[in-house]
């Protein structure tokens, strides 16, 4: 008889998403002492992702043909990865003994990248091919036994981040970007020394990289990179703002937090809008593709969380 896992949002280690930070909220949006961004004029259709078996959906972003891309905790807090287009999901699990298995972002190629653990020491970086089903794992960073992939481009570049600690209790996160062949890194200077780090979580066609990582006050800011030079940006007002995800126009996603209340915001040349669900409770926006389309997920006062995919009518 299988043991059913605690579900824990701080126990999810990946690097796009700070769990305990975005999932513990569920309360009504905090307003009075704080000055978020005005809501944009842009209007969404929003269409809710169902994903039968879901409990925790996180879509984690979707490529130009409409496919969603994610992963999902099931009744006994074990994850899946899944791909969803037009209504239908397809569950993509790791073949073998990994007990779960997360999807990031899809290029317009249709592979993945993502990661997969075996809950107790490893967690490894991978590639999944949609069109042929196939995995090929990324080389281990050594030295490090957790590796999480983020985000990939249309040029196959990946990006991801690697700790220390267990799948269940990760720390010092410190940066990567894949090439196909090497890897290179990035730690924001300030993220150094802290309990947790950089965390970088997509990558558009230009090489232009966005994340987010913790300072030395252990407060979260989003930051962008390309070529060495790191530029740090907050949502005005916001207690924590979160790079998720960015397009080739370099309009970039993610949630700012409001006392302990996620926002979806997307910035463009420094100028910020939220976004937010209708009668959510919180909203965190996840992804961009280059139509506008975006993906997330929302909660209600009650907690219970749901993926939404928000095409613009008006732009």
């Amino acid at each position: 008889m299988q043991i059913k896992r605690q579900i824990n949002a701080a126990s999810v280690a990946l690097a796009l998403f700070v769990m305990a930070t975005i999932h513990s909220v569920s309360t009504a949006l905090a307003g009075g002492d704080t000055n978020p961004p005005p809501a944009t004029k842009t209007q969404y259709k929003f269409t809710t992702i169902d994903i039968d078996g879901a409990v925790l959906p996180y879509p984690f972003a979707i490529n130009d043909d409409g496919w969603v891309s994610g992963f999902y905790s099931d009744t006994n807090g074990y994850f899946h990865g899944f791909l969803w287009r037009k209504g239908t999901t397809t569950v993509i699990d790791a073949p073998g003994k990994w007990l779960d298995t997360y999807l990031g972002a899809m290029n317009n190629e249709g592979v993945a990248i993502g990661n997969f653990d075996d809950d107790l020491t490893v967690s490894h970086a991978a590639l999944f091919h949609m069109h042929a089903q196939t995995w090929k794992e990324l080389p281990d960073i050594p030295g490090i036994p957790l590796n999480y992939g983020n985000g990939i481009n249309n040029n196959g570049i990946a990006v991801g981040a690697a700790y220390q600690g267990t799948p269940t209790n990760s720390l010092d996160g410190v940066g990567w970007i894949w090439n196909g062949h090497t890897y290179s890194f990035i730690i924001v200077p300030t993220g150094v020394g802290t309990t947790t780090g950089t965390y970088p979580s997509a990558i558009n066609d230009g090489g232009l990289v966005t994340g987010y990582y913790q300072d030395h006050e252990n407060a979260y800011h989003g930051f962008l990179t390309r070529g060495g030079a790191i530029t740090s940006f907050d949502v005005p007002g916001s207690d924590a703002t979160f790079g998720y995800g960015i397009n080739n126009a370099d309009d970039v996603v993610g949630p700012y937090n409001v006392g302990q209340v996620p926002n979806g915001y997307i910035m463009h040349a420094g100028k910020f809008v939220t976004v937010n669900v209708p009668g959510a409770a919180s909203t965190a926006l996840a992804a961009i593709n280059n139509l506008g389309v975006l993906v997330g997920y929302s909660s209600d006062t009650n907690g219970n969380q749901t993926a939404f995919l928000a095409t613009p009518v008006e732009r």
